[in-house]
């Protein structure tokens, strides 16, 4: 199912990733947010991952939301380690 367009939003974190720029501090963007760094930086989205071709997991599970639905494993040594644990 594609999702509404919000030009709003859209412009504001437009915005928090420019004064971020200018001031040298780290963004971390998860979900929505790694997808909007993508798209200022020039990169490409697909609101509809059929028209992509890839090999992709579903947006949306068929279960409740409090279940997990797929893993996201955190690299060794890698910047995200620092900060949390890995199996």
């Amino acid at each position: 199912m594609l999702e509404q367009l919000c030009k709003k939003r859209d412009e504001f974190e437009f915005k928090l990733i420019e004064e971020a720029m200018k001031k040298e501090l780290p963004i971390f963007g998860i979900c929505r947010g790694m997808q909007i760094l993508n798209v200022f930086f020039g990169g490409t989205l697909y609101q509809d991952l059929s028209y992509a071709k890839l090999n992709v997991l579903k947006h949306r599970q068929k279960q409740k939301p409090s279940l997990a639905t797929h893993r996201v494993d955190i690299l060794e040594n890698s910047f995200l380690s620092n900060f949390l644990p890995s199996k």
